[in-house]
């Protein structure tokens, strides 16, 4: 689902159930970021998303959760960063 939508974040969002996200953002000035995240809520990343414009970060137009849980892994190799899946 959509987390932020216009810059608000997206009411009603599970707050329970937490798994590791993808989550794929922009600003809409043409920088987008792609997050993988520890285990947290639908509710809880639209939350934090919101927030980081207030710690001086991007500020997220759009927000939309990807495919998560043990399927999230991340791999930027010219950096050599690496978050690998994990199984269930």
């Amino acid at each position: 689902p959509w987390l932020i939508e216009g810059g608000q974040s997206i009411t009603g969002l599970d707050a329970t159930k937490r798994a590791r996200r993808t989550i794929v953002a922009t600003d809409g000035k043409g920088n987008w970021g792609l997050l993988a995240t520890t285990p947290v809520s639908l509710s809880t990343a639209a939350e934090l998303l919101s927030a980081m414009e207030s710690a001086g970060r991007l500020r997220v137009k759009n927000a939309l959760n990807l495919d998560g849980g043990s399927s999230t892994a991340l791999w930027a190799g010219a950096v050599g960063l690496s978050i690998p899946e994990f199984g269930t």
